[in-house]
């Protein structure tokens, strides 16, 4: 423990002290009475003062000149703690301190919800907004499609609802109704998106439409060979229905596109580094590299890319008789749900089946939209029975197909 010497102010004597950083009595060696000592910063930077005090106890009638008392320890002060510690100026300033900085943390807090509290009233307007405007007309347009219904119900999906129209039918004629989409100055990103959707279904050729896909490069030329197959003009439809909000990441948008028989398609809108929206065209058109009618007749032993509606029916026999060692799902046609099923195996002990296993057990009871690479065995007995050669991915939308 330190020693420092100081004057006493009761014998005026100077004296030596033992004391440390903090604020403590201590009895004068040569009269025996109290000194309240104040420390200040550190030791040999400022030094310590001495507060006079009335004597304490027995050492009250003592002389100036008594010999030093033989306790020279810390002794209990009288009075509040809490006074005696905000004598220290050095505690004074620290709680001044505390308490500016509590008060612009307060502030700052405030702050922060009134800018939420203002973000939020405005994002509702934009919403009551677009709810309450009148619908305005859009260009018609034929879609992919197909001829006969369902031979038996299928769950609703989160996934478009197929088409239902033939190939062969003309495009509908006459107006489509959809959502009216405001055009101010500052149309929300979910506006810009439906408005990017509606110029993309609205394209009358494939050089417009190509300018309003994503990945044009990876796509342009399925897209082309498609619509030189199907015939480019616009899709004919009545509305478009605001779906999911980041559906795929930031500025994503998702929108069911109402078609004039009452299906549904969904359309997936991403924002391109140029702050342009852009269309996924292979999820909207459900594209697969064959239609599934070339498919089953030419029993390709190649894998095949396809998107399918899939369930839990199985089905064993012929050339795939093993159900202990294999996983078979039933797939659909999505453009033609009503057409004979396809019914697909692989070998449960392998990714795929694992897989494949592990998502159909999350959606029970209702086909999921998958994308598969499927191929036909040597010397096939029958043309609905495919192995599963790969397990793309489950839903329609991925980067390279």
């Amino acid at each position: 423990m330190p020693v420092s010497r100081l004057v006493c102010p009761h014998c005026e004597q100077s004296v030596e002290v033992q004391m440390t950083s903090v604020t403590r009595s201590r009895e004068c060696p040569r009269c025996g009475k109290s000194i309240i000592l104040q420390t200040s910063a550190r030791d040999g930077r400022q030094p310590r003062r001495a507060l006079l005090v009335p004597g304490i106890g027995a050492h009250s009638g003592d002389s100036a000149g008594q010999d030093a008392a033989p306790g020279t320890g810390p002794r209990v002060l009288s009075g509040d703690p809490r006074d005696r510690m905000m004598l220290d100026p050095e505690v004074r300033r620290t709680a001044a301190r505390l308490k500016w900085g509590l008060v612009f943390f307060g502030a700052l807090l405030l702050g922060v919800l009134a800018w939420h509290q203002f973000r939020l009233g405005a994002a509702l307007s934009n919403v009551v907004g677009q709810q309450a405007g009148p619908a305005v007309r859009g260009a018609p347009e034929s879609a992919p499609a197909v001829a006969s219904p369902p031979s038996r119900p299928v769950p609703s999906l989160s996934e478009p609802k197929p088409v239902a129209k033939s190939p062969a039918e003309p495009p509908a004629s006459g107006p489509s109704l959809v959502p009216e989409v405001p055009l101010g100055p500052q149309l929300t990103d979910q506006q810009q998106a439906m408005k990017a959707a509606i110029a993309f279904m609205n394209a009358a050729t494939v050089e417009e439409r190509l300018d309003r896909v994503r990945d044009r490069r990876m796509n342009e030329e399925r897209i082309r060979s498609y619509y030189a197959r199907q015939g480019d003009r616009p899709l004919a439809f009545e509305r478009v229905e605001p779906l999911e909000v980041n559906a795929m990441g930031p500025f994503t948008y998702s929108f069911n596109v109402v078609l004039p028989d009452g299906a549904r398609r969904k359309i997936m809108m991403g924002k391109a580094q140029s702050g342009d929206y852009m269309a996924d065209w292979a999820s909207f058109v459900i594209y697969s590299e064959m239609s599934w009618d070339e498919f089953r007749a030419k029993r390709p032993e190649a894998p095949v890319m396809f998107r399918v509606l899939a369930d839990r029916e199985e089905m064993f026999g012929r050339q795939f008789n093993d159900p202990q060692g294999l996983l078979c799902i039933r797939m659909l046609n999505p453009l033609d749900p009503g057409a004979p099923p396809i019914y697909g195996y692989a070998a449960k002990s392998s990714p795929t089946a694992r897989a494949l296993a592990f998502v159909m057990d999350k959606n029970p009871g209702q086909p999921v939209p998958l994308m598969l690479k499927l191929s036909f065995p040597n010397d096939s007995a029958t043309d609905y029975q495919v192995w599963i050669t790969e397990f793309i991915g489950e839903g329609w939308i991925a980067r390279n197909w």
